[in-house]
């Protein structure tokens, strides 16, 4: 008699154990799959990826383009995008920079990437299907080359650029009496004279004729104690807008 009570009351549990087992598998498991909220929360999960895929492509783009794009305070805008605006209005409506860079990309990978792209890239947010164009999209190789490389190898680019401000220096101290231009903003015509000189050092250059005639043009102006020069840019460029001439 004891044997049969006990049992039945292990069946009692049993039964109690399977009905709970099978309450929640009905709750927690294949409900959601009824309701379709794995579906939104692997949706939701998706585009949170995504999202942060999108910054991270932004901040990086961002970041090699910033003399283009350039915004105030910019590590607050850096996450999205930014409309054209230079750093440092130019005479030839570049950022010269980024301009000086291609030839060095170029030279060292043998890639050609003109500014005209890189400004048409920027131009605007969207393709013209409403797709996002950032160069993680895949419509733009050429672009996504070019940051991979920037972002590997800026220690590079930074060390030409100053092979080309000591050229500059070197002309000036040699040179005395000739007015110092700041290299970020000096024409493309004495930028090529530098890298040509950087090219073939036993090429002479002769920058002191091209200030001149700059001067004379009334494209530049000397300060009064003829120490700096300061080239005066288009009122089409004053607002910070590139141009795709250069």
């Amino acid at each position: 008699m004891k044997t049969k009570v006990i049992l039945i009351f292990g069946f009692l549990v049993v039964g109690v154990l399977v009905a709970a087992l099978v309450v929640f598998l009905a709750t927690d498991v294949f409900a959601p799959f009824a309701t379709g909220s794995i579906d939104e929360r692997g949706e939701e999960e998706l585009e949170q990826i995504r999202q942060e895929e999108i910054v991270r492509a932004f901040r990086r783009q961002n970041s090699v383009f910033g003399s283009i794009v350039n915004s105030v305070p910019f590590s607050e805008e850096r996450n999205r995008f930014m409309p054209i605006n230079l750093e440092y209005p130019h005479i030839d409506g570049v950022a010269l920079n980024i301009y000086v860079d291609l030839i060095f990309y170029e030279r060292e990978t043998g890639n050609v990437l003109t500014y005209d792209q890189i400004i048409d890239y920027l131009s605007q947010e969207f393709e013209d299907d409403g797709e996002m164009r950032i160069f993680t999209n895949g419509r733009h190789p050429e672009i996504a080359e070019y940051l991979e490389w920037a972002h590997l190898y800026a220690h590079r680019s930074y060390i030409f650029l100053d092979n080309l401000q000591a050229i500059y220096d070197a002309y000036i101290a040699e040179n005395k009496g000739v007015p110092r231009a700041w290299m970020r903003v000096m024409p493309l015509e004495i930028m090529y004279e530098i890298l040509r000189k950087e090219a073939d050092p036993e090429y002479v250059m002769d920058l002191t004729s091209i200030k001149n005639r700059y001067i004379a043009d009334g494209r530049a102006v000397v300060s009064e104690d003829g120490r700096l020069i300061e080239f005066i840019v288009p009122e089409r460029y004053l607002q910070g807008q590139s141009t795709s001439d250069g």
